[in-house]
């Protein structure tokens, strides 16, 4: 069937001077499905302490299918953290 997923990751101690980009993607079976949201910290003059992606889109599945969010950062300090405030669903909407 088809189901839409939302998510929303609430990401603390984003990393603006070194980092290029941070990315939300929507994987099915352990491959990447979508881009669900994409930002560029340097575009913040100082480094946000919190700081929410979000994004959504329908996906056809069958029964044995996996959908899971992965968040990718591009070069910079590994010191981003989700945060336990944050939101993944789906649901079938035919």
């Amino acid at each position: 069937g088809k189901y839409w997923f939302s998510c929303s990751l609430v990401i603390a101690y984003l990393n603006i001077s070194t980092t290029n980009y941070f990315q939300m993607l929507l994987y099915k079976n352990g491959s990447v499905y979508r881009t669900l949201g994409i930002i560029d910290p340097k575009a913040f003059d100082a480094e946000p302490t919190y700081f929410t992606i979000s994004g959504s889109c329908a996906m056809d599945m069958a029964g044995s299918d996996t959908a899971d969010i992965r968040i990718y950062q591009s070069l910079g300090t590994a010191q981003a953290d989700v945060q336990t405030v944050s939101t993944f669903s789906g649901f079938l909407i035919g």
